[in-house]
Parts: structure tokens; sequence; C-alpha cells
């Protein structure tokens, strides 16, 4: 699998909790208008992107859904695959494939794959993101996706944002 390069807005939220070598921060408020120099959400390999963080990315970058809809029609864009997107706003989105099906729940090894990929671009030192895998994923944050996050916030000296809702 290889991660897609498509063809990127800033107002910072409150940040506590600091762990690692890289950096694990939460925050509370929209994560569209934050000062990050990336976001980076889960989708599904079919698609749709209309729930949660997805159908307000949706929304916000019609262009980048059909380009992502196109990918997915494609069979392009595959479990732990990533699309990269540079909006004209200034903001790069990572639509990262963490799902095979809308239905089928998120699984830990295509967040680690695809935020992998995404992160060895070295496109951002600091990247926004919700609790990935969790809310429509059904996966445990705490137990399931934060390990990933922080592992990986270590090894690639990466400063990750989570939004809470």
């Amino acid at each position: 699998m290889q991660t897609l390069l498509l063809t990127t807005a800033p107002v910072c939220g409150k940040v506590t909790t600091p762990s690692g070598k890289g950096t694990v921060k939460f925050c509370t408020g929209p994560i569209l208008e934050g000062c990050e120099g990336a976001i980076a959400h889960g989708c599904n390999c079919e698609g749709w992107m209309h729930r949660g963080l997805a159908d307000s990315v949706r929304r916000a970058y019609p262009d980048l859904y059909r380009k992502y809809a196109k990918f997915c029609k494609e069979k392009m864009f595959q479990p732990g695959n990533a699309i990269v997107y540079y909006a004209l706003d200034g903001k790069v989105i990572f639509n990262l494939a963490t799902q095979q099906t809308r239905f089928s729940g998120a699984r830990k090894e295509f967040i680690r794959k695809s935020l992998e990929k995404v992160l060895s671009l070295q496109i951002s030192d600091t990247i926004a993101i919700p609790k990935i895998g969790c809310t429509h994923g059904k996966l445990n944050w705490e137990a399931d996706v934060l390990p990933i996050i922080e592992q990986l916030a270590s090894a690639y000296s990466v400063n990750f944002i989570v939004y809470e809702p």
C-alpha cells in the first residue's frame, strides 16, 4: 500500500497533559479551527464520510471528499492507507483508512499503519486528531488507541493534539 498524495489555519484551543519524547496533549474545541499544522482523521474505504469529524471535513473540503470517493470507488484507498490533502486555506488533511467499511469498525493495525505512512512523510511536526477509531470505529481510547499514539509520538518525535468533544 502506498500513501496517496493529493493536491492546508489557525486558532489554538487550551492544551494540557504532555507525555513522552514527542507529545500527546489534549484540548477541547472545534478541531477544524485548531492551530495545528495538520489534521488526521479516520475514514472507511467505501467512500462514505457522513458521520463525526469526517462529515465536517467533507462539508468543509468538498474537493477532498470527491477525490477520496473516487479513490475508494477505484479501490485505491485500502485499510492502512492514507490520503494527504493540501487545502487552499493552508491546512493539511490526512484521511486515514482506519476501517474497511462504515459498519466494520476501526482496527488498531490500520490506525498504526496509516499514521506511520503519514509520519514518514514528515509533513508536519504537529498533528491534530480526534479520539481516532473510538467513536464510530468502536475501539477503546485508553486500552487500544492511546498506546499507539504515544508510541508513534515518541518514535517520530511528533506532537499529537487530541481534540475531545
